[in-house]
């Protein structure tokens, strides 16, 4: 193995992608209060991971919990006008 050979495997091997690998987030950005985001930087430290892995999971659970609600609730309305449906015509005649 020649010298320069040697010298662009090691360059190769020392290159690293851009940024942390993020597995399977999709991030976006968004606004928070930044006394807020200041503390769950310093957790997120002490926790030894990123501040979007520390988010995440901790809003995982209160955000599908809310959206399983929003869509029980958004489907209640429709079963009830259809009952209510079925009143309204009352009994048939003979």
């Amino acid at each position: 193995m020649t010298a320069a050979t040697l010298e662009r495997d090691m360059a190769e091997a020392g290159r690293k992608a851009a940024g942390r690998p993020r597995g399977d987030r999709d991030d976006v950005p968004v606004k928070l209060d930044r006394s807020l985001v200041d503390r769950a930087r310093v957790v997120a430290a002490y926790k030894k991971t990123t501040l979007a892995e520390l988010l995440s999971v901790m809003l995982k659970g209160p955000v599908d919990r809310a959206y399983a609600q929003m869509a029980k609730d958004l489907t209640k309305p429709a079963a009830k006008a259809s009952k209510d449906a079925g009143k309204e015509r009352g009994p048939t005649s003979p």
